[in-house]
């Protein structure tokens, strides 16, 4: 794809920062390797990241360092919620039902984008902030792609409160056997009994990392309306838009973004015919 004139140092410095968030560690040679440029190419220009914290150096392995999470944080706050909305409407749109974005922000689940279902009787967020992701499944999502400890540092946590009001009480094992299936594929379910309370379903919004995860996105529908019927259209709505929601954060060029969401917005309609056949 042609994007114009470009700095090729510039470029090659994001090339060494997307490369280096993509294997979360790794050293000069294997960079050299991945990206076919020359070590002494590589090795100067993760010099001068290093010096500006864009990167960090542990025995000759570099990880991204604090001034990409600086970075990062001033973006979540200040434009995550505003690109995630748009599909947190159409999930909305689709089914009726609540849907919601959510990301970590340290150890708490946070919901960044909340939208009210259009059906007379719907499930209200009132809460946007929680201690225990676990109790979300949107935060199943977000906690099943953190590193080992740390996941099993949020099970552990959650262990004493019982298992999120679900049915089961579940055993460490029991949440790393369910922790490694949410991993694996994408979406996790709380199907909750009971016909005055409500069910969700989440499904992850990846960025261009093995494990790297932007966000996760869901949907909550009171348990008395959810026929098998209607939860295959909330899983089929959800999915479609963390798969576009995917498909925006792991493009490269700002025009690419533009015309995804573009082509987006002309999916909606098609498939939207579907989905309200099984509301009626």
């Amino acid at each position: 794809m042609n994007r114009g004139k470009t700095i090729q140092s510039v470029e090659r410095a994001c090339d060494i920062l997307e490369a280096v968030a993509c294997e979360n560690e790794i050293g000069v040679t294997e960079l050299s390797k991945k990206l076919g440029l020359h070590v002494a190419t590589v090795h100067n220009l993760i010099r001068t990241l290093t010096v500006r914290n864009y990167l960090t150096n542990a025995g000759g392995r570099y990880r991204l360092g604090p001034a990409i999470s600086a970075l990062s944080s001033q973006w979540v706050a200040m434009s995550l919620p505003s690109l995630l909305r748009p599909y947190a409407e159409d999930i909305a749109r689709k089914t009726g039902e609540a849907a919601v974005a959510t990301i970590l922000t340290g150890s708490r689940a946070e919901m960044i984008v909340t939208i009210t279902g259009t059906q007379d009787i719907t499930f209200q967020f009132r809460q946007k902030i929680w201690a225990d992701p676990l109790c979300l499944a949107t935060g199943r999502i977000l906690v099943a792609f953190q590193p080992g400890a740390v996941r099993d540092e949020f099970v552990r946590r959650h262990m004493p409160d019982g298992a999120a009001n679900d049915a089961q009480q579940w055993s460490f094992k029991d949440w790393s056997r369910e922790l490694d299936r949410i991993a694996a594929e994408g979406e996790a379910l709380i199907r909750r009994t009971g016909l005055n309370v409500e069910s969700s379903f989440a499904a992850v919004v990846r960025g261009v990392g093995k494990q790297s995860v932007i966000a996760a996105l869901g949907v909550s529908c009171p348990n008395f309306r959810l026929t098998k019927e209607h939860f295959a259209c909330l899983r089929q709505a959800v999915k479609e838009a963390s798969r576009q929601a995917t498909q925006l954060f792991q493009r490269k060029d700002d025009r690419d973004i533009s015309v995804g969401t573009i082509k987006y917005e002309r999916k909606k309609t098609d498939h939207e015919h579907k989905i309200n056949e099984c509301r009626n």
